[in-house]
């Protein structure tokens, strides 16, 4: 639809890669300003409560849940396993000048 739109003729890979820049930016950014880290990604307490309804119904999230699905996000950004992001990563993004951000 946004190709339609603005007249553009970006792909899927296009739109994915946009997104993944975005994200990571935001990350960096919060790397600098408040040191963020994986120990700071944390659930809301309720997201720790027993589903009330629907097919998940009763289901609570572990802690080894939790911890996968935080790898599996990190590296679908290419950032390392503490939520920051590599040099290679803002490399392939177009973001080098961000690397003085992520150094703690």
């Amino acid at each position: 639809m946004l190709n339609a739109e603005c007249g553009w003729t970006m792909d899927e890979a296009e739109f994915t890669l946009i997104g993944k820049r975005l994200v990571t930016l935001q990350r960096a950014f919060s790397r600098r300003e408040n040191g963020l880290e994986r120990k700071d990604d944390v659930l809301a307490p309720r997201m720790k409560d027993a589903m009330p309804e629907g097919p998940g119904a009763g289901k609570k999230w572990n802690d080894d849940e939790i911890k996968k699905m935080q790898d599996d996000y990190y590296a679908y950004f290419g950032w390392d396993s503490s939520g920051i992001p590599t040099e290679a990563c803002l490399k392939e993004y177009g973001l080098d000048f961000c690397s003085d951000c992520i150094k703690a």
